[in-house]
């Protein structure tokens, strides 16, 4: 793991702890200062596809930790 996509899913799960929803993309992108909201999404894309993170397939803030998607299976 990159020391980006390590402070990405920290912030994501910093976030989700401290509010109890996602971040959005923007959101994302601001807190680690990224350079656009293309490059989060990619991020996050390859956090999911490595299993850190999982994705909500219905509803808005669809991010979500693996551990807590595991907990709804």
């Amino acid at each position: 793991m990159t020391p980006i996509q390590l402070g990405v899913l920290k912030y994501i799960e910093q976030y989700i702890d401290t509010t109890g929803i996602s971040p959005t993309y923007r959101e994302i992108k601001e807190g680690c200062n990224l350079s656009a909201i293309s490059h989060a999404h990619k991020i996050v894309d390859v956090l999911i596809k490595n299993a850190h993170l999982d994705m909500d397939p219905a509803g808005h803030r669809k991010i979500r930790r693996k551990a807590d998607s595991d907990k709804h299976e």
